[in-house]
């Protein structure tokens, strides 16, 4: 879904995808099964703090390595993770993305027994 926004920014359909995204985010980044397909922004996410280098990197390890190995040779994953993890809870609602035309007004809701930290 990712490589679909990078080729084709102005069409969007990755959107369609995100309000799953946001109801999984209890859930590992990496799962086999549709989830993968919600969880575009994560490298959308590495694409706009400055780590294009880094997604290049995973995918030419992919062929080698499972996704969720080459994603954790990322260099400082665990201080980006925890970076990606803010702006997916903490922003109004996720506006550090920057998306064309813009990234979705959604009401985002996390799941009963998740809630985010108040005041993070």
């Amino acid at each position: 879904m990712w490589s679909e926004h990078y080729v084709h920014p102005d069409f969007n359909f990755e959107q369609e995808r995100l309000p799953y995204f946001f109801k999984t985010r209890d859930k590992l980044l990496i799962q086999r099964d549709y989830k993968a397909y919600a969880d575009y922004p994560y490298f959308l996410f590495l694409q706009e703090y400055g780590s294009t280098d880094d997604i290049l990197q995973v995918l030419k390890d992919s062929k080698v390595l499972e996704v969720r190995d080459a994603m954790k040779k990322i260099p400082s994953y665990e201080n980006k993770f925890a970076e990606y993890s803010v702006w997916n809870w903490n922003r109004d609602p996720v506006k550090a993305y920057q998306d064309t035309p813009n990234f979705p007004n959604l009401v985002i809701k996390g799941r009963d027994k998740i809630q985010p930290a108040r005041g993070c």
